[in-house]
């Protein structure tokens, strides 16, 4: 991985500033699109944006999430093109769709694998399988995650850190910030907490670190909420919002359900994340990408 110039580093404050501002124009341009989209359609209003609400308009939450998802990308991009002397790697357009769906194949492979185990075990039924709107929802939620999160957390926080404590350092501090980032969700729980650390954490940050570019943890993080809540009907993170094209049903020991946080605070998913996660890094470390700084 490339070496920090002297520039980017004395301007690590201002690009650390510019990447929240980035975020926080995409969730500007969520709730804008969400007001207009749903007085157009004689929707009513949107009365609060807490996530049932938000989730209870899923067409018009998924035209949000595309426009904030955009508009944090073209933000980020042109403020840091503006900044830094060396373009913006991280968001090289060469081989972004290709990224992008190996993210998406990743992404959809971990939660089908981990559902799978569960399903086995007795642990997850699905029921009444059917169209629902609410798939829109989940797949809202991963695209809105997917490249805001992506773009604050590992674009912009992962990628400055590693300038100052190393590949390996940045990611660990990171990883454990991107778990306690949740702690506000209505169902979330230490375990829960400690789970979305290790498993979310370790695979998005190895896939960033893989290929230094954020095309491949964007895919692996939008499929990764959608599948697990636009398809198997999981709760996403401890919000629960509205079904999926499966109806969920748990039964067993916290532990292995996941409780309030859903299938990302089962041991299960813990597992298959960490596993996924230690190979995309020992594939880095391969190519060379963990013993320089980017």
């Amino acid at each position: 991985m490339r070496q920090h110039s002297s520039t980017d580093m004395r301007l690590w404050g201002l690009q650390l500033l510019l990447g929240f501002l980035a975020y926080l124009l995409g969730q500007i341009a969520l709730l804008l699109t969400m007001v207009i989209g749903i007085g157009a359609t004689g929707g009513g209003r949107l009365s609060s944006t807490s996530p049932t609400e938000v989730l209870s308009h899923p067409v018009a939450f998924l035209a949000g999430s595309i426009a904030a998802a955009l508009v944090c990308l073209v933000a980020y991009r042109a403020a840091m093109q503006r900044l830094r002397r060396d373009g913006v790697p991280e968001l090289a357009p060469l081989g972004a769709l290709r990224e992008i769906g190996k993210g998406l194949a990743l992404g959809a492979a971990v939660v089908a694998i981990s559902m799978g185990i569960l399903a086995l075990l007795g642990v997850y039924q699905a029921s009444d399988i059917r169209w629902d709107t609410g798939a829109l929802g989940g797949l809202g939620t991963g695209i809105l995650a997917g490249v805001g999160e992506e773009i604050l957390v590992r674009g912009t926080l992962q990628r400055i850190l590693t300038g100052f404590v190393g590949p390996l350092w940045a990611l660990g501090i990171i990883s454990a910030l991107f778990g306690a980032s949740h702690i506000l969700n209505a169902g979330a729980t230490t375990l829960g907490i400690i789970a979305i650390a290790l498993e979310g954490g370790l695979l998005l940050g190895g896939a960033y670190l893989l290929t230094g570019r954020l095309w491949l943890p964007i895919g692996i993080h939008i499929a990764w909420n959608a599948v697990q809540g636009g398809v198997f009907g999981s709760t996403i993170s401890g919000i629960d919002g509205t079904r999926g094209l499966a109806r969920a049903s748990w039964s067993g020991p916290e532990l292995l359900t996941g409780g309030t946080m859903g299938m990302e605070g089962s041991f299960v998913t813990v597992i298959v994340g960490l596993i996924t996660g230690i190979t995309l890094l020992v594939m880095a470390h391969r190519r060379g990408r963990l013993t320089r700084a980017e």
